[in-house]
């Protein structure tokens, strides 16, 4: 409300009504507001100190422990049914998930439902002037209509929340990109990344360790198989030995029958001498 509207109003020095629903004092949640606070990425509750993540959950914990610091009666208008004028943060993040699918943004835009909207939200701001016939009034109303009311249009929003971002020449006349959504990653799919490839490692080097336990086990002896030639071999190893012995039976044979033809020759030799010797004499 002070960036988009108020502003403005003290700028042109413009004068509201009392019944407006940017009036500070008719904000129902205004006391909630004021006691928010955020520091190093945490919010923190200015009641009772609790530290939370996001602004959500500091929300639904002071909706729960400190509903009764709110006025109900004296602060009638709650903020949050004017943030698709206004587009809330949590608004706009909704709007950019809806861009990113194109058949569900197409359901949930229709341009004659835009038409309608558009013509609330310039009776709304009519209804904060206290005097239209002003100048100051005047230059305000056509001011917040055209930050405010013209910009409900589908094709404003498919442009502006599109995604991935567009360039500045591109995003000219749309809302500044929060920061942690330039680039169209937030911190929580940051975050998920990082889980993801921690996940990873562990698991590589739990593989890694016990590939190394397996390799330093003994050998599992592995039980002797005969081979299908085993057979053949004995049969062949088997068929050497007996030619050998029957070589060495042979030879023995021979020696026998060549020492008992020795003394035959011998004896066959001094015939034959004797013989020799007898036609000599004669």
């Amino acid at each position: 409300v002070a960036h988009r509207f108020l502003d403005h109003v003290h700028a042109l020095k413009a004068e509201l009504s009392p019944t407006c629903f940017a009036q500070p004092d008719l904000d129902l949640l205004l006391p909630h507001e004021d006691q928010k606070s955020r520091r190093t990425g945490l919010w923190t509750c200015g009641i009772c100190g609790k530290k939370f993540k996001t602004e959500g959950y500091l929300d639904a914990h002071m909706d729960r422990k400190h509903n009764h610091t709110l006025e109900h009666a004296a602060r009638p208008t709650c903020l949050a049914d004017h943030c698709e004028m206004l587009r809330c943060p949590s608004w706009a993040d909704q709007m950019r998930s809806a861009v990113s699918s194109k058949r569900q943004f197409a359901l949930s835009c229709v341009e004659e439902q835009m038409r309608v909207r558009r013509k609330q939200c310039e009776a709304t701001l009519i209804g904060c002037v206290a005097d239209v016939r002003t100048d100051e009034s005047k230059k305000l109303l056509a001011k917040l209509n055209e930050t405010l009311c013209k910009p409900m249009q589908c094709a404003w929003r498919a442009r502006c929340y599109a995604k991935p971002a567009l360039s500045d020449a591109e995003r000219e006349g749309c809302d500044p990109i929060p920061p942690g959504k330039q680039k169209g990653m937030t911190f929580g799919s940051s975050a998920m990344i990082l889980i993801v490839l921690l996940i990873t490692l562990v698991a590589f080097f739990i593989i890694f360790a016990l590939c190394a336990c397996c390799d330093d086990l003994p050998p599992t002896p592995q039980p002797r198989r005969r081979a299908a030639n085993d057979g053949h071999a004995r049969g062949k190893r088997r068929g050497d030995s007996a030619d050998a012995l029957s070589g060495a039976a042979a030879e023995r044979s021979a020696a026998l029958r060549n020492r008992k033809q020795a003394p035959a020759d011998a004896r066959t030799h001094a015939e034959h001498e004797d013989t020799h010797e007898k036609h000599r004499n004669q």
